[in-house]
């Protein structure tokens, strides 16, 4: 039985049949890749629901301007790339897939993302849309490692006390680059596993003391941004010096709070 197939850099139009072949054929099949292609408006997920062993399944590159929520069937998916295409939602059905990991809707046209609430997954990459909110997630999200929102049109991250990005502690990489958000919030640190922050090309003027509190960031990029507060020496000076800087600001009570969780960190 065929567990990959791959039928990228054709002229294919229509993901349901190929040079008179049926998906039908193919319900043993893991690995799908059908990208650079013609497959183009909405893309009829019902033609692919039947592939219920699928885990990987790429259709970036095709010219996809919707999709429908038969997505939601392919309950085995791990790994979805949607990249460079013209979509403009995303179903919410994204969320019944419970075993997805990666999750690729990077060079499209998406306005606005549904709260996910996918509980493997560890990878996010929405670059170049035209989202003017964070992505935001459920507290079943507990593994995200890494999530990619340059070169949007964000201005904030939505309702702080809910579902926001900041309960997403198992964050390494965030990407925020070239968007408007003009306030970083403090909640910032709750991101305790950070290590790199790209915040770079946007309207920040300032940058909460409390980021200094991040014990693991050690790659902070805030380059662009109309910082009056920091003196350009100390952004020119790299991360060691820019957090050396920021605990400098903290106030008495933060900075015990700082010291506290560096003895419980120390062996």
């Amino acid at each position: 039985e065929l567990r990959s197939l791959d039928l990228n850099h054709n002229e294919i139009e229509e993901v349901s049949s190929y040079s008179g072949l049926s998906l039908n054929s193919f319900v043993a099949l893991q690995s799908f890749d059908i990208s650079h292609n013609k497959i183009s408006g909405l893309l009829n997920c019902a033609d692919l629901s039947q592939l219920s062993n699928l885990t990987q399944l790429n259709l970036s590159n095709n010219y996809i301007e919707g999709v429908t929520s038969e997505i939601g069937y392919l309950c085995a998916l791990r790994q979805l790339d949607l990249s460079h295409n013209k979509l403009k939602v995303v179903p919410n059905s994204l969320s019944i897939l419970k075993n997805l990991y990666e999750l690729d809707l990077s060079h499209n046209r998406i306005t606005a993302i549904p709260v996910l609430d996918l509980p493997e997954l560890t990878r996010v990459n929405v670059r170049y849309n035209k989202l003017i909110q964070s992505v935001r997630f459920t507290d079943k999200c507990k593994k995200v490692k890494e999530v990619l929102m340059g070169f949007n049109r964000i201005i904030d991250f939505g309702n702080l006390d809910r579902e926001s990005i900041f309960e997403v502690t198992s964050i390494v990489t965030l990407d925020m680059q070239n968007n408007k958000i003009a306030l970083l919030p403090e909640k910032i640190v709750q991101l305790q596993e950070l290590i790199s922050l790209d915040i770079s090309n946007n309207d920040l003027n300032n940058i909460p003391a409390k980021l200094s509190l991040c014990p693991k960031l050690n790659r902070l990029n805030l380059d662009g941004n109309a910082l009056r507060r920091i003196r350009r020496a100390i952004i020119n000076g790299g991360t060691v010096k820019l957090i050396k800087y920021l605990k400098t600001r903290l106030t008495d009570d933060e900075s015990s709070s700082y010291q506290f969780t560096q003895s419980k960190n120390t062996p």
